[in-house]
């Protein structure tokens, strides 16, 4: 007797516990895309300089997504060196999601403080392969006055070629008819 009710309770726990299961997935979405306006991303930047858990400051203006890209895209023009270096920095951290921001990286790369534009090359190779439209203005970065944006320059383009290249490993285990 005590093993059918038993089994009836996990009978019954399972859909109950998926459904609970569901909700919470949905409700965090939810809460998501409520905890991403503007005031917030640009509460997130602010703490960038303050902050000594930058990483996980990062991780939320990554879950932000195109949103903060847009926002740190825009604070690239910032007069203060350190607020261009953050927006690069943290771009450069969130990796491919930052792929919209390229055009802007791009233009940043001719700031007049070299080491806005040594951040700026770093960041252009942490995209890899979704940097490809960067790849003519970066080659100009390799005649740079300065050498750690120089080095950084060769660091981005190791970065870029890999990505192709793992890409062309991926091609070519592929059947072509």
């Amino acid at each position: 007797m005590k093993k059918s009710r038993k089994f009836k309770f996990i009978i019954l726990w399972l859909p109950i516990s998926s459904l609970c299961f569901c909700f919470n997935l949905l409700s965090i979405s939810i809460v998501r895309a409520e905890a991403c306006s503007e005031a917030k991303i640009k509460s997130y930047i602010e703490q960038l300089d303050k902050t000594n858990e930058w990483i996980f400051t990062v991780a939320a203006l990554k879950q932000c997504g195109d949103r903060a890209v847009q926002v740190l895209s825009k604070d690239l023009q910032h007069k203060n060196e350190t607020s261009r270096i953050n927006a690069v920095a943290a771009l450069g951290s969130m990796g491919t999601a930052a792929g919209s921001a390229i055009p802007t990286l791009t233009v940043a790369l001719q700031d007049e403080d070299k080491a806005v534009r040594a951040m700026v090359v770093s960041a252009i190779g942490s995209l890899g392969r979704a940097a490809e439209s960067a790849v003519p203005a970066l080659s100009a970065t390799l005649r740079d006055p300065d050498r750690t944006v120089r080095s950084n320059a060769v660091y981005a383009w190791v970065e870029i070629a890999t990505s192709w290249q793992q890409q062309a490993k991926n091609f070519s285990h592929l059947q072509l008819e």
